[in-house]
């Protein structure tokens, strides 16, 4: 069984896009819990939109390929608790679903799970897209998994 650790970073890049992101720690998934309510019959149920900004909000840690309008490189600021500022948050989550093939995989690394690169309405393995893996403590760069 391979495990991502929270110091761990998976990055994925897609077109000029590349995005690298960390898993969340036991007690910040323990958060999401907090999304779900009861529905109609009684089942939990949670605002999927929601989910993914807390998700992506405290995973993502580096984004390039962003532009500002003056052609400068965009950077992501953070607040205090290390998670996206509402700003960052927004630029990433419309880079993500401009890329929808980065952004399932990037929400599957926020809780822990090394994702495949498939598309979500067909289960095909996506071309163009890449991941890389940097295992934390061995200060190598990334290690390819593979380019899909």
């Amino acid at each position: 069984m391979r495990i991502l650790k929270t110091t761990d970073k998976v990055t994925f890049t897609c077109g000029d896009i590349s995005v690298t992101a960390s898993p969340l720690s036991y007690a910040k998934k323990s958060e999401v819990a907090a999304f779900y309510k009861p529905g109609k019959d009684g089942a939990l149920e949670a605002d999927s939109a929601a989910v993914s900004a807390f998700l992506v909000s405290h995973s993502v840690k580096v984004i390039t390929g962003v532009k500002n309008m003056d052609d400068s490189d965009y950077a992501l600021s953070f607040k205090a608790d290390g998670s996206l500022s509402d700003e960052s948050l927004d630029v990433v989550m419309t880079a993500l679903t401009a890329t929808r093939a980065v952004l399932v995989p990037v929400l599957k690394v926020a809780q822990q799970q090394l994702p495949t690169i498939t598309n979500p309405e067909n289960g095909e393995v996506l071309e163009g897209v890449s991941m890389s893996v940097q295992v934390s403590g061995q200060g190598k760069p990334p290690a390819p998994i593979g380019a899909f």
